[in-house]
């Protein structure tokens, strides 16, 4: 049995809760990647952040080739491109981490249409927050929040799943092959950006491992100071799933007041995250109406 495993912001092998439960219950598995020109060529362009997506895309096809598999891509709407791909390779299922934002969900809602027209089953994963799962946090009377703190209070009380260890193999299809990845002269998107970080788990990881040995604990005198080494510099490693929210919280020490500003941090993410899911009109006007 083969299964697909749908790669969006959670480009990784270490702590992904997708992954690990595809090659749990199939001997063959298909990481893959949809370049999706909506993306891409949308209103909201951008070569510094396609610059990094792909650098991250290609971190991500290494770990996999090391585990014996690699990664996938296709060009094309994922609606059209996912299922001639679980079609090619006689996919039954597919497994991707569930998202939240307004355009994931109509992306994944037009997926699971065309799933459910071919008879192919897909299974959403947690994965993308420091919560197990943000829809079932809730106020004592089981309305989602609107404020932080208390939202904060109830994470901390929420089950947290355990972290997970890299795949140690990932055996594909042999017949299967990958379109390349495009750089960014092809896509004519000009960088922006004179020193970028490179992008990538590798690098994620890295600078992780790096934040959590020591400036961490300055992270709550600095965390404003944007030019200063204080900050954690990981906010693009965690929006683009390079580094899992989960592991970034279990490896923040101590009870310092720099480790507890940035676990804080991380739970700022899923309130973000919580409210988007609950009140989409977010996206467009303020959560609050004063």
């Amino acid at each position: 049995m083969t299964a697909l495993v749908w790669f969006r912001r959670d480009l990784r092998v270490h702590d992904h809760p997708a992954l690990r439960a595809a090659l749990a219950v199939h001997r063959e598995v298909v990481p893959a990647f949809c370049l999706d020109p909506r993306i891409l060529d949308g209103r909201h362009a951008s070569g510094a952040r396609t610059r990094f997506l792909l650098e991250s895309l290609r971190d991500l096809d290494d770990s996999l080739r090391k585990r014996g598999g690699g990664l996938v891509v296709r060009h094309g709407a994922p609606e059209r491109e996912l299922v001639g791909l679980a079609r090619e390779v006689g996919a039954s299922e597919v497994f991707c981490s569930f998202d939240v934002t307004p355009y994931a969900r109509r992306r994944g809602h037009r997926v699971r249409e065309a799933f459910d027209a071919a008879g192919i089953e897909l299974h959403a994963h947690p994965g993308l927050g420091a919560v197990e799962d943000l829809r079932a946090v809730r106020t004592k009377d089981g309305r989602p929040f609107s404020v932080f703190t208390p939202f904060w209070r109830a994470c901390l009380r929420a089950p947290h799943r355990e972290v997970l260890a890299a795949p140690r193999c990932v055996e594909q299809p042999a017949h299967v092959e990958s379109e390349p990845l495009p750089d960014l002269d092809a896509l004519d998107l000009p960088e922006g950006v004179a020193d970028p970080r490179p992008g990538g788990e590798t690098a994620g990881r890295r600078r992780l491992m790096a934040f959590a040995r020591g400036p961490v604990e300055r992270y709550g005198a600095g965390q404003e100071a944007l030019a200063e080494d204080a900050t954690s510099r990981l906010s693009a490693y965690l929006h683009f799933g390079c580094i899992s929210a989960r592991e970034a919280l279990e490896r923040s020490p101590g009870e310092g007041e720099g480790s507890e500003a940035f676990r804080r941090q991380l739970y700022w993410a899923d309130f973000y995250n919580h409210v988007i899911y609950h009140r989409p009109e977010c996206a467009r006007q303020e959560l609050q109406e004063r």
